[in-house]
Formats: C-alpha cells, sequence, structure tokens
C-alpha cells in the first residue's frame, strides 16, 4: 500500500492550499459580499477538505483506523480556526466540527475501497472542480454588492442564542458518529469495492503446475478467488503483506491445512484436486476465499 504514500500526501497538500486560498480570499472580500454567503461558504469549504483528507488519510494510514481519525479530526480543528479568523471564535468552532463530521463520513467511504493511486486522482479533480463552482459564485457576489452600501448590525441575542445552540448540537453529533465508528470498525467491509474479485491460475508447461499469487494485507485475500482447471497439480503462493499483522495462521477445513503464515511468500502445493469449491481463511476469521477447481 506504501507504493501510494507520495501521491495520497500530494493530494492532501493540494487539498490545504486551495482551501486556503479561497480562505484567505474570502477574507479580505467579505466586506463586499452578504454575511450569509461568506458563513455559507466558509461552511462549505470545510465540510469538503474534512471529507476530502478523509477519504485520502485512509490509504495513507493504511486502513488503521486509529492514527486516520486522529489526523482527520486535528485536520479539521486546524482549517476550522483558521476559518474562525474571518468571523470570530463561533464560526470557527462550528466549521470545525462541520468539517470533523465530513471527515469522519469519508474516512468511512473511504475504508470501503481498495487501496489504488486512482483515488488521489480523483479526489484531486473533483475538489479542485468544486473550488473553482464556489470561487465562481463567490466572484457573482462580489459583483452583486459592490454598488450597495450596507449598514453591518451586531447579531441579535436569539441569534446569538440559536448559534450556541447549533454549536452544541453539531458537537455532540460529531462525538456520537466518532464512537459509533469506533465502536463499528470491525464491521466495516474494507477495501472491498475496486478489490478483484477473481483470477484465473497460470499454467506453467515446464513444470506441469499451475501457479497462483495471493496477496494478503488488511483488505484480505487479493484476489478471493482463483480458478483452477482438474487433472493438474496446483501451486499457490501466498504474499503476505506487513500491513496484514503477525501471528496469521491459513486455516482450511476443505484443504486440511492449518499452518503458520511468515511475512513474504507462502507456498502450497496440492496434488491433483478434485472439483469442488475449497475455502480457506486467516485463524482470526476476519477475511475468506476460496479455491474454485473446475
Amino acid at each position: 500500500m506504501r507504493q501510494f504514500l507520495v501521491p495520497d500526501i500530494c493530494t492532501i497538500a493540494i487539498i490545504w492550499l486551495a482551501t486556503g486560498y479561497l480562505l484567505f480570499f474570502i477574507q479580505r472580500r467579505k466586506d463586499g459580499m452578504s454575511m450569509v454567503a461568506a458563513k455559507s461558504s466558509v461552511a462549505l469549504l470545510n465540510v469538503l477538505a474534512g471529507s476530502a483528507v478523509g477519504m485520502i488519510a485512509v490509504q495513507v494510514f493504511d486502513y488503521r483506523l486509529g492514527p486516520t481519525m486522529t489526523f482527520v479530526l486535528c485536520c479539521a480543528f486546524v482549517m476550522g480556526y483558521l476559518s474562525g479568523r474571518i468571523y470570530g471564535l463561533m464560526l470557527s468552532l462550528q466549521a470545525a466540527l462541520l468539517g470533523s463530521a465530513g471527515a469522519l463520513a469519508f474516512t468511512v467511504i473511504g475504508l470501503l475501497f481498495f487501496s489504488s493511486d486512482k483515488i488521489a486522482f480523483v479526489v484531486d479533480v473533483l475538489y479542485i472542480v468544486l473550488l473553482a463552482l464556489i470561487y465562481k459564485i463567490l466572484e457573482r457576489q462580489l459583483a452583486k454588492h459592490q454598488q450597495q452600501s450596507r449598514n453591518r448590525k451586531g447579531e441579535r441575542p436569539r441569534i446569538r442564542k440559536l448559534s450556541v445552540l447549533l454549536t452544541g448540537i453539531l458537537g455532540m453529533v460529531v462525538v456520537v458518529f466518532a464512537f459509533v465508528i469506533v465502536m463499528n470498525q470491525h464491521r466495516i467491509s474494507v477495501g472491498q469495492i475496486g478489490l478483484k474479485k477473481t483470477q484465473q491460475a497460470v499454467y506453467d508447461e515446464k513444470n506441469n503446475l499451475q501457479v497462483a499469487e495471493i496477496t494478503v494485507n488488511q483488505t484480505g485475500f487479493n484476489p478471493r478467488n482463483t480458478d483452477f482447471a482438474t487433472g493438474t497439480m496446483v501451486k499457490a503462493v501466498l504474499r503476505v503483506e506487513p500491513e496484514a499483522g503477525n501471528n496469521l495462521r491459513l486455516i482450511s477445513k476443505d484443504l486440511n491445512i492449518d499452518a503458520p503464515l511468515k511475512q513474504g511468500d507462502n507456498l502450497f502445493v496440492f496434488n491433483k484436486p478434485l472439483p469442488g469449491v475449497y475455502r480457506f481463511s486467516l485463524s482470526d476469521g476476519r477475511f475468506e476465499g476460496t479455491f474454485t477447481v473446475k
């Protein structure tokens, strides 16, 4: 998974730079646009930035939920602090909480996708397009209000109370959301979207056997199923990556296997298995795979 670390970090840097520029633009031009438009744009920017960072951070931290959540929440609150420079502390808290909600939601979504450099590319493109649209909308706001002189009045007490109430509700939502994610992390189907489902074993004419390589990592067996032809010996190579963990064992009643798996290549040979579906799993029961002999 680490081969995608550089593009993922570059994507997060682009997200921060682009968002920071737009926040700076709003801060400099806030007197030329309505307060509603400015605050709404700041809130939307924080949600989008948090969501994009959450999607990418999953790959940076190799699907480890603890470090990922810590990172995205820190990013959300830093971005919220920067946003608060425009309209004060209350907006800063609201922006940070909205960014946190978006980050947590897309952290879960990111966990569902199999690691790929295409994810960073797609997130980059979509994020820049959305920011360009927001920029165009803000420019229209500036053009609309540049001829108007507006007297800004302080917020009424009722509005302030509603703002405090909204901030409290957002805070509770984020805390509950984070708690639910942590408590249900083992129910998330990690890396299943985009994961190769099946492969055909390659025939080695020189040695008269079928060969298949299967990667074992934090998303399980990749691919999940391997097809073999009947009547020929089978050589299966299980390549265990460091992210899969330690002290793993391969268990299969169908294949009569209970063997330890070390990091790196693990070789298993079967002598002309009969047609059928042979199931196997890791000892902790997290993931299952199959060999299909036809």
